[in-house]
């Protein structure tokens, strides 16, 4: 049991911990374009598994960020906007 979870250690240890950065930065390269990564690291992002029932690969996560961090720079300073509103006007 103990040998089982050690190999499974060994053969993951490189896309976890101090390297996750550099695993995200090569994939975000593989899903721009695949050719622009070793040939071992794109073997190991061809191997990764699909969500069943989905035809479409992963989409870059930098776009969506990038796109999150403008909204929040153009809201307006100072303004809370509540989840739910009760259709009271509550004044401080």
């Amino acid at each position: 049991m103990q040998q089982g979870i050690m190999e499974l250690m060994w053969r993951s240890s490189h896309v976890s911990g101090g390297n996750v950065h550099y695993v995200e930065a090569l994939y975000e390269q593989y899903l721009a374009d695949p050719e622009s990564v070793p040939n071992e690291w794109r073997s190991y992002f061809d191997e990764l598994p699909r969500p069943e029932g989905s035809a479409s690969h992963d989409v870059p996560l930098s776009p969506v960020r990038d796109q999150f961090y403008q909204l929040g720079r153009e809201s307006r300073p100072g303004r809370v906007v509540a989840a739910a509103d009760s259709g009271e006007n509550k004044s401080r």
